[in-house]
């Protein structure tokens, strides 16, 4: 009995084109440059063996076949859903999938919630009174209207950086939230543009 293990295949559409739908990439390009092994086709030079070389079946026997562990949980992640190949996909292989969207308004003010329930102003703080006055969940509340007005769509990783360098107060966070508008902004245009 092989012992529990946990195996995460990050960006698995980034792997190798052996994971990638076989009927796009046939009638896209019949094949990738990196997939041939063009000095075999010279002629007078021997013809190489394919050693080392990831194929779809061999990924497929390493998850799931002959030589794969019991006991085994698998993770694969991806930002291309669709260009996965079907059996790489199949039922039984994936038996769970989980898509993350953007964040909704009330998972930005439970997110802001949770960061700042611990947060205790320093004695004497000025913004003692401004907590006591409008609360964590004021804030949470003014937060999350504000990204939602924006017209942006969010991730929880997205609202978690922008939390985390303004760790010691809930209300810079709330009165800087147009750096995090305009950050995604400027991701975006620079993502266009390549």
């Amino acid at each position: 009995h092989d012992p529990p293990t946990i195996l995460l295949l990050e960006d698995v559409d980034l792997l190798h084109s052996a994971v990638l739908n076989r009927h796009k990439a046939v009638s896209a390009d019949e094949g990738s440059p990196g997939d041939s092994d063009q000095d075999s086709e010279k002629p007078g030079k021997p013809r190489k063996g394919r050693r080392g070389r990831l194929t779809l079946s061999c990924l497929l026997n390493a998850l799931d076949g002959p030589t794969a562990t019991t006991g085994r949980l698998l993770f694969m992640t991806t930002n291309d859903r669709d260009a996965l190949d079907p059996a790489l996909l199949r039922s039984g292989r994936i038996d769970y999938e989980l898509e993350f969207k953007p964040a909704v308004p009330e998972q930005i003010q439970r997110l802001f919630l949770r960061f700042y329930s611990d947060f205790s102003c320093p004695q004497g703080s000025n913004n003692d009174a401004k907590l006591k006055e409008g609360g964590t969940a004021d804030l949470a509340e003014r937060f999350a209207q504000s990204l939602e007005e924006s017209g942006r769509n969010f991730t929880t990783a997205d609202v978690q950086r922008h939390l985390m360098k303004r760790k010691k107060s809930p209300e810079r966070a709330v009165s800087e939230v147009q750096e995090l508008i305009n950050a995604f902004r400027e991701e975006a245009r620079s993502q266009e543009k390549a």
